[in-house]
């Protein structure tokens, strides 16, 4: 009788490319990982990371006036050619960061993510901007996938709902956004969302994730402007919040240095 533990096993019914499939992608092949590019040295340890991923986000820190360009974060897999030499919504495959003062250790940092992020890289994409920035709160804001929300939507009503980390969570003094609604139980938060406010949770920090609907309009924009506004009281986004939508998809600013 033949010993399944000792005998020799059957010949694979699997091609040898088809078992290469299974094995882990060799190291040579691997994309490199995602950095920051600064101008400038910089002591960072702000109090507030503001994360800008829906379209809405991304018009209300494009259009601040008084921010400053102070590095780009680059994934390698996005090619950045055909981008515009001044910063532009138009654009969409880059991430700028911006702070409010000139000074080495800014208080506030805004991020502007016009790339997508794979499922797969998300999770360094999130780590690698915590760990630089090194913040004390994060918000990330980001906008609905009518996919992944359990109900309906209606293009014709303006949505928004937080999650948030432990920490934040536990902090009683912090009643900023307590109008804001929890987002829905079965409703889900997928990719680099869903990533940032892992990484916050894991590092223990004071994370909120605000989501709304629909991804780009000028209901959500001000809706945004004021919810936004009780957690980044020092920045003023009454001119971003006053330009027209329309301006922001095909006209450039001036109001970059």
């Amino acid at each position: 009788m033949q010993d399944p533990l000792t005998d020799l096993p059957p010949p694979s019914r699997f091609h040898l490319d088809d078992l290469n499939n299974f094995a882990s992608p060799d190291d040579s092949v691997r994309l490199p990982h995602p950095f920051i590019a600064w101008n400038r040295t910089l002591d960072l340890h702000p109090k507030l990371l503001l994360v800008a991923l829906s379209k809405s986000a991304c018009h209300l820190i494009h259009y601040l006036p008084t921010k400053k360009i102070i590095g780009t974060f680059v994934l390698p897999d996005v090619s950045m050619a055909g981008n515009s030499l001044q910063p532009s919504l138009q654009d969409k495959s880059c991430c700028l960061l911006y702070a409010l003062e000139e000074t080495e250790n800014p208080t506030v940092i805004l991020a502007s993510v016009q790339y997508s992020v794979s499922e797969e890289r998300s999770s360094t994409w999130a780590k690698t901007l915590l760990r630089e920035v090194r913040p004390e709160k994060v918000v990330v804001v980001g906008s609905i996938s009518s996919q992944h929300f359990r109900g309906k939507l209606s293009s014709d009503e303006t949505l928004i709902f937080k999650l948030e980390t432990l920490v934040q969570r536990l902090d009683e003094k912090d009643g900023a956004l307590k109008g804001v609604p929890y987002f829905p139980s079965g409703s889900m938060v997928d990719g680099l969302a869903a990533a940032l406010l892992t990484q916050c949770q894991i590092m223990k920090l004071k994370g909120r994730l605000l989501v709304s609907w629909p991804d780009y309009d000028s209901s959500v924009v001000k809706l945004l402007t004021s919810v936004v506004k009780k957690v980044c009281p020092t920045v003023d986004f009454s001119v971003s919040a006053k330009t027209p939508l329309f301006k922001a998809l095909r006209v450039d600013s001036d109001l970059y240095t």
